[in-house]
């Protein structure tokens, strides 16, 4: 008897929790029989979700998937399968020309939207970004128009201004032979335009119209030449000027000179200066030009003094030297006659 109890008080609760497990299994069952499969799209984002709930915004809610103010969701049934799309609202800005609107969708390509504004790009006019690509939130769209024109700019080249001294006029007095003129340079280049704004500019070339002119001006100095009477004194290689001037020389030579004047117009030398007191002819090969010369008659009656050798002439040849004067009469006063030239040393 007391076998049998013993037994009894085994058996039961394990008859008890034999009972609770299959009480629970058939529960699972029942509960794993009314749950649905969805599945969800969010974007580029796919879940898999079963739930017992037949209310898609609590099946999206149980899913982790958070809808935003002005999102939304599409479902569809199947027998097996419920089908349940996100929609999430895009904020895309399409610049027209330069005019911005912003444009609410839930997701289409670039061609889709513009279509749907009625939007599309003329002849001149390009998008920024292809028209199959899908839009996306706080995406930025142009249309722009685009067109290039060459244009031509000036651009002035300063004159210089070159000054030649004379002993005819006042010293520090000043006179404009030859008025100077800018030169001009022409620069032609290529401008793009995008919605009637340059943005971008690309030289092509450059063309001197107009050379620059030098401004020639003749200011008057101390220096003592001309027809003056002193003779200098020569004492071994040095001259010294009634003025006090002091030459040092390198070479003597005899020569015929003559005269020449530019008066009543702006004569220019062979070397490319003014002609005037100071600047003679020669023949380069005799004296090369740029020598510097003191130049006294023979006679004693003229000194001509300080010279520079700037200019040549068809009948200059050999030993003979042509003499700048400011007048015709004085030229027809010195005429022609034997000078000493002292060739000066380099300062």
């Amino acid at each position: 008897m007391n076998i049998h109890i013993k037994r009894l008080r085994f058996l039961l609760p394990l008859a008890a929790t034999l009972v609770l497990v299959c009480l629970g299994a058939v529960l699972l069952a029942r509960l794993i029989s009314i749950q649905k499969s969805y599945l969800i799209t969010d974007g580029n984002r796919i879940i898999s979700h079963r739930s017992c709930k037949g209310d898609p915004e609590e099946v999206l809610k149980e899913a982790g998937v958070i809808l935003k103010d002005g999102d939304t969701f599409h479902m569809t049934e199947t027998s097996s399968t419920s089908k349940i799309t996100v929609r999430r609202l895009q904020q895309v800005t399409v610049v027209c020309l330069g005019t911005p609107t912003v444009v609410s969708t839930y997701g289409e390509s670039v061609g889709e939207l513009l279509a749907r504004l009625s939007v599309r790009p003329k002849v001149g006019e390009i998008l920024t970004c292809p028209e199959d690509i899908q839009t996306f939130d706080g995406m930025r769209i142009e249309l722009v128009r685009r067109s290039r024109q060459t244009i031509t700019q000036e651009e002035r080249i300063p004159h210089s201004q070159v000054y030649y001294e004379s002993t005819a006029r006042p010293p520090g007095e000043e006179r404009v032979l030859v008025e100077g003129i800018d030169g001009i340079l022409l620069h032609r280049a290529e401008v793009q335009y995008e919605n009637g704004i340059a943005f971008r500019q690309k030289k092509i070339d450059a063309r001197l119209t107009q050379a620059p002119v030098d401004e020639l001006i003749v200011r008057g100095t101390t220096r003592i030449v001309g027809d003056h009477r002193t003779l200098p004194e020569v004492l071994g290689s040095t001259i010294t000027t009634a003025a006090g001037e002091v030459y040092t020389y390198t070479d003597v030579l005899t020569c015929t000179a003559t005269a020449y004047s530019c008066e009543g117009y702006t004569g220019i030398t062979a070397t490319g200066t003014v002609a005037r007191v100071g600047a003679i002819a020669v023949d380069p090969t005799i004296i090369p030009y740029g020598t510097k010369l003191y130049v006294v008659s023979n006679d004693g009656k003229y000194v001509y003094g300080y010279c520079v050798a700037e200019d040549c002439g068809g009948g200059i040849k050999g030993n003979k030297i042509d003499l700048y004067f400011d007048t015709v009469d004085e030229c027809w006063q010195f005429g022609r006659r034997s000078c000493t030239v002292y060739i000066l040393a380099d300062d």
